[in-house]
């Protein structure tokens, strides 16, 4: 990449199924935002509506509502754009694809910016100085970065961390050269992005509904403590990022090789969720290896506000854990196939041949009937939102 973008070229992506808290997002007033509305009309969004947002110096607020994606999805394409889950977002990744943007800031509706300078989101295409790291499996434990003491052998995983490769020894090592990334996880404090059972595991006093606040568990990150020394990593060729997307940067130029799955119903009330960014992130990776475009981890470091419910996470995350081998596995193996096809240029051509090779290769997996359904389902999906964008 040339150059950083510039203020006017991010567009920043926040789902919702709640009101936003404006005082969250003071380091985002001079981007222009997209609210994807997930709450079936049902929160009063009159703050954006009636621009209510300009009395307190944003820029520009749109509201990714019902009529919103009346307006901008194609027609037959609906079920792309997944609902009443985090994959909303999709709705503003496409418009800013279809606007003027070149990149995009993604967060939470609970995180927030507070103490982050607006210059701390404008990554994307930043030159900056980066770690390297080295460990059996490829996978990087990002809340390594945050621990305490700052330890890369950490012993709290960041979810989607494979339970298999807990345990191993990371290597972290400063490397000489300027990077610039095309996608960055920002990282967090106070709550962190674990996986419900690993709460149970280290606090098992658990309340019927959810935690009112995380200050004082034993997976608490103190916001007070000084970050600002936090290192970017680099996740390098063959390397894996358990992605949590509350706060991402990236290229608009990816967004074809980012698609984001819906929820799925197993059985009684087991879900397949909880799932989105680490398939998502794991689906782009192979592209971006393809094309030898680089991924980073750490800064801008925001303060996740709201406690989770880890009876919630559990049933949300179980069958999800179980089924994320074969998710990966067959990334893998299709990406193994991609490489052996000849070169193709185009992000969306690229994920489309990916997800056709992954499709057409299940078959003979032999895999459990109910991960064949799903699997199915996401890769078929993966292809038709990259011909989106064809």
């Amino acid at each position: 990449m040339e150059a950083q973008y510039e203020p006017e070229d991010y567009l920043v992506v926040i789902p919702s199924i709640r009101p936003v808290n404006p005082e969250y997002l003071e380091a985002l007033k001079g981007f222009d935002i997209f609210i994807a509305d997930d709450s079936d009309g049902k929160v009063d969004r009159r703050y954006i509506t009636e621009k209510q947002y300009e009395r307190d110096g944003f820029k520009m607020i749109y509201l990714g509502d019902q009529a919103m994606r009346d307006r901008l999805i194609p027609r037959g394409r609906e079920h792309l754009f997944a609902r009443h889950c985090p994959s909303v977002k999709s709705l503003g990744l496409y418009f800013a694809w279809k606007g003027r943007y070149k990149a995009v800031i993604i967060i939470d509706d609970d995180v927030d910016t507070r103490g982050v300078s607006p210059e701390d989101f404008m990554v994307i295409g930043k030159p900056m100085f980066v770690w390297a790291f080295h460990n059996e499996s490829g996978w990087f434990n990002t809340l390594s970065l945050l621990g305490l003491p700052v330890n890369p052998n950490t012993d709290i995983y960041a979810r989607g961390y494979p339970y298999e490769f807990r345990g191993e020894t990371t290597h972290i090592e400063f490397s000489p050269f300027l990077k610039t990334s095309l996608f960055n996880e920002g990282l967090w404090r106070g709550t962190p992005d674990i996986n419900g059972i690993d709460k149970l595991e280290m606090h098992r006093e658990v309340v019927h509904d959810r935690y009112p606040d995380d200050t004082g568990k034993p997976w608490y990150i103190d916001p007070a403590l000084d970050y600002s020394k936090t290192a970017s990593v680099l996740i390098g060729q063959g390397q894996h990022l358990p992605l949590s997307i509350m706060n991402v940067q990236m290229d608009v130029s990816l967004i074809p090789a980012f698609y984001q799955p819906p929820d799925y119903q197993m059985y009684r009330s087991y879900k397949i969720r909880r799932h989105d960014d680490i398939w998502s992130c794991y689906f782009l990776k192979a592209i971006m290896d393809y094309l030898n475009l680089p991924m980073t981890a750490g800064s801008p470091i925001l303060w996740h506000r709201k406690a989770g419910d880890p009876i919630s996470e559990v049933l949300s995350e179980h069958h999800t854990n179980l089924i994320q081998p074969y998710i990966t596995r067959t990334i893998d193996r299709a990406s193994e196939l991609l490489l052996k096809d000849g070169r193709i240029e185009d992000i969306a051509e690229i994920s489309e041949a990916l997800a056709l090779l992954a499709v057409g290769g299940m078959d003979s997996y032999n895999y459990p009937s109910q991960w064949h359904f799903v699997m199915q389902d996401y890769f078929t999906n993966c292809k038709e939102w990259a011909q989106l964008f064809q």
